[in-house]
Order: structure tokens, then C-alpha cells, then sequence
């Protein structure tokens, strides 16, 4: 083993001709300049690489394996793990993936992480961020300032928003998840219950389903209202009125003015009609 070239020059045999084929172990090695075969690999490079495990590498300066796989870099690039590396500057792996980096960027998990500046991943997946993102927990986050993920979904936010939940909330401004499923609001609005709620100002959901109102509306039952102005439900049905409507029973009530159901049947009324 003494003749074999390291790649290094000025050590190994003069390979005279530089098209001139060499079989150290058991394949075929075609090098240009200072190549050497390790391991049960080919190895095809262009100035001082090294094979110190079972695969192939194609580098273009001072690039090194040092686990089971193939890294393709610019400068200064090296594999701590088992997977491929490709980085411009300053890169490392830590972990068992691949990294894409432009500066300064790191994995201290198992996955993949692509950053602009000063990023990093504290949990088991991706993160995309541009300014100071963090992931504090299993999943996705896109941001652009001051965002933070608390809970195990994604967040997509603008300014301040942030997740206390499980699910995602998609925000403009002051908005905040206090339950189990989506809000996209876009002020002063929030999640009491289970379900989802779309509104304009200082709408609530106190119970169960899904309220979409203009001003003032409420929900106290199990159902929806969709309102113009003063609307309630007591019961658990649904009523759509102009002015002053109440449902008092089971059914449904549509009037034009001062109507009401005693009853448990429905009224359509133009001026103090009453059914009993």
C-alpha cells in the first residue's frame, strides 16, 4: 500500500500519464490529479480529495467525507453524519439531514432547515424564516417579525400574533388563539370556544358554532346568527331578522316588524300580527 497516492502531491507513485487508469481494491478509479481510492468506491475529483468512506464525493476544493454519503461543496464544507451536504459558506450538519444555507445557519434536530439569517431549529422540523423566527415546537414556521410558535401547528402572522393552541392562526393584528381551532380575524377578535369565527369588530363566540355578524351580534345557544343589528337566539335555532326579532320557542321567525312567537310554530307577519 505504500505506492498509493493519498491526495496529497508529491507523495504516492508518478502516475506519468494523467489519463492512466488504477485498481487499488475492487473498482476502477480515473483521476486527473492526486485521486486515490479507499474504500469499494469510484472517486472523481479535481484537486486534493479524499474518500474516507464507502461512497463517492465530487467536490471542488478542500471538501472531505467523513460518514456514508456524497457531498457536493464550495469551500470549507464538511459531513458529520450520514447525508448530503450542500452549503456556500460556513455550514455544518449536527444532525442527520440535509442543510441549505446561506450564512451562519445550523441544525441541532433531525430535519432540514433553510435560512436567510441567524435561524435555528430547536425541535424536529423545518423552519423558514427572515428575521429572528424561532421553533420552540414540531412543526412548520413562516414568519417575518417577532413571530413565535408556543404549540404544535403553524403560524403565519405579520406582527405579533401567536399561537397558544393547536391549530393555526392566520392574523393582521392583535389576534390569539384561545382554543382549538382557526381564527382569522382582523381586530380585536378571539376564540373562546371549539370552532371557527370570522368578524369585523368585537364580535365573541360563547358557545359552540360559528358566528358571522357586522356589529354587536352574540351566540348564547348551540346554533349560528347571522345578524344586522340587535339579534339574539335563545333557543336552539336560528333566526335572521331586520329589527327587534327574538325567538322565544323551537322554530324559526322572519318579520319585518314586532313579530313574535309564542308558540312552537313560525309567523310571517307585515304589522302586529301575533300567532297563538
Amino acid at each position: 500500500m505504500s505506492d498509493i497516492n493519498f491526495g496529497y502531491p508529491g507523495r504516492g507513485p508518478d502516475w506519468g500519464d494523467i489519463s492512466q487508469a488504477v485498481i487499488l481494491r475492487d473498482h476502477c478509479v480515473e483521476q486527473s490529479l492526486y485521486g486515490a481510492i479507499l474504500g469499494d468506491h469510484c472517486f472523481e475529483e479535481s484537486l486534493y480529495g479524499a474518500i474516507l468512506g464507502d461512497h463517492c464525493v465530487e467536490e471542488s476544493l478542500y471538501g472531505a467525507i467523513l460518514g456514508d454519503h456524497c457531498v457536493e461543496e464550495s469551500l470549507f464544507g464538511a459531513i458529520l453524519g450520514d447525508h448530503c451536504f450542500e452549503e456556500s459558506l460556513y455550514g455544518a450538519i449536527l444532525g442527520d439531514r440535509c442543510v441549505e444555507e446561506s450564512l451562519y445557519g445550523a441544525i441541532l434536530g433531525d430535519h432540514c432547515v433553510e435560512e436567510s439569517l441567524y435561524g435555528a431549529i430547536l425541535g424536529d422540523h423545518c423552519v423558514e424564516e427572515s428575521l429572528y423566527g424561532a421553533i420552540l415546537g414540531d412543526h412548520y414556521f413562516e414568519e417575518s417579525l417577532y413571530g413565535a410558535i408556543l404549540g404544535d401547528h403553524c403560524v403565519e402572522e405579520s406582527l405579533y400574533g401567536a399561537i397558544l393552541g393547536d391549530h393555526c392562526v392566520e392574523e393582521l393584528l392583535y389576534g390569539a388563539l384561545l382554543g382549538d381551532h382557526c381564527v382569522e380575524e382582523l381586530l380585536y377578535g378571539a376564540i373562546l370556544g371549539d370552532h371557527y369565527f370570522e368578524e369585523s369588530l368585537y364580535g365573541a363566540i360563547l358557545g359552540d358554532h360559528c358566528v358571522d355578524e357586522s356589529l354587536y351580534g352574540a351566540i348564547l345557544g348551540d346554533h349560528c346568527v347571522e345578524e344586522s343589528l340587535y339579534g339574539a337566539i335563545l333557543g336552539d335555532h336560528c333566526v335572521e331578522e331586520l329589527l327587534y326579532g327574538a325567538i322565544l320557542g323551537d322554530h324559526y321567525f322572519e318579520e319585518s316588524l314586532y313579530g313574535a312567537i309564542l308558540g312552537d310554530h313560525c309567523v310571517e307577519e307585515s304589522l302586529y300580527g301575533v300567532s297563538l
